[in-house]
């Protein structure tokens, strides 16, 4: 089975996949009622598994007419791959990040899902480890190389 913030990202990935449009509106208290939990742990699954490098904005409004809007952004081409190099210049980038980043080029049928598993092996921490404190600038190096080796490609 899986945790129940895996059955949480399921049930919010199907609605979006199902939907007509990139966008999907939610009620936070309808979710800790479906999933019988607090609201805090739909948080942390938006938090978590629904960030901009996953290619997802989550807006937010509290209270009783409150509303959960989870847009998925599509990597439209080139702008949108030099984009994401230019927000991470010098920054670090954790496994999880990464992960969520190569399912994403993978989604968009940027990589195959055979380079997305490569490269994910590659940027594993097991692997990284020897970089010691570095691993995760070294994480986001190979990422900045990978997206201009596809803007080269392209």
């Amino acid at each position: 089975m899986g945790s129940k913030a895996e059955a949480i990202e399921r049930y919010i990935l199907r609605i979006i996949e199902t939907s007509d449009s990139d966008t999907v509106e939610l009620q936070r208290a309808e979710l800790s009622y479906r999933f019988a939990c607090v609201p805090s742990q739909i948080n942390y699954v938006l938090n978590t598994r629904f960030t901009t490098s996953r290619g997802y904005i989550v807006e937010s409004r509290r209270g009783g007419g409150g509303y959960l809007r989870i847009v998925k952004l599509p990597v439209a081409g080139e702008n949108d791959l030099l984009k994401l190099i230019g927000e991470s210049e010098g920054e670090a980038l954790s496994g999880q990040a990464a992960s969520g980043l190569l399912n994403r080029l993978v989604e968009e049928e940027i990589l195959s899902p055979r380079e997305g598993r490569l490269l994910g092996a590659l940027m594993t921490s097991g692997v990284l480890d020897k970089a010691g404190e570095k691993r995760d600038h070294l994480r986001m190096d190979l990422v900045r190389g990978l997206i201009l080796a596809i803007l080269r490609e392209g």
